[in-house]
């Protein structure tokens, strides 16, 4: 969160070639992994390996899918309970994993610092998504497909109602 704040400061003083807009994709898991200087005596490096880095990177290029800018898998949902403001999105399959895992889009943090603090705005995107993701999740297409078109309604330039309808084939 404090990444994305600090690029919303920067956008203003950053200059790209062709008037492209400065943007960054942040995935976030929890996990299995190995962390150190790996290699042999000839040559290492240190990194991190396994699982659980493998699917926060695939959560980082998940961003681009959805026009979010941060991604959370359901472990660190899990983990972290009510302390983040988040919004269901789908569940995916990663590359490199056979079962989808559910990701949400993190939207902010209670009890934090106020800048991170979600708006009521936020919190009733969060409501509309939510509605349309378990109808979506329960099969009922039709519903979602509406549920997602309410989020338009109120958020016109909403990307991951935008994206859902799409996929439902209701877009």
């Amino acid at each position: 969160l404090e990444m994305v704040h600090a690029v919303e400061d920067l956008r203003p003083v950053l200059k790209l070639p062709g008037g492209a807009k400065f943007e960054i994709g942040i995935g976030v898991n929890s996990g299995g992994m190995v962390v150190g200087n790996m290699g042999s005596l000839n040559r290492f490096s240190y990194t991190v390996m396994g699982d659980g880095v493998n699917v926060a990177s695939r959560l980082e290029g998940v961003n681009k899918d959805y026009g979010t800018q941060i991604c959370i898998s359901h472990s660190v949902y899990k983990e972290t309970g009510e302390r983040l403001c988040v919004r269901p999105i789908e569940e995916v399959t990663v590359k490199g994993r056979r079962s989808s895992i559910p990701i949400y889009e993190l939207m902010g943090a209670y009890g934090s610092e106020p800048q991170f603090e979600p708006p009521p705005e936020t919190l009733q995107l969060c409501k509309l998504t939510r509605l349309a993701y378990e109808a979506m999740v329960a099969g009922d297409h039709k519903l979602a497909a509406d549920r997602y078109r309410d989020v338009l309604k109120a958020f016109p330039a909403d990307p991951v109602a935008t994206g859902m309808l799409k996929r439902l084939g209701a877009a």
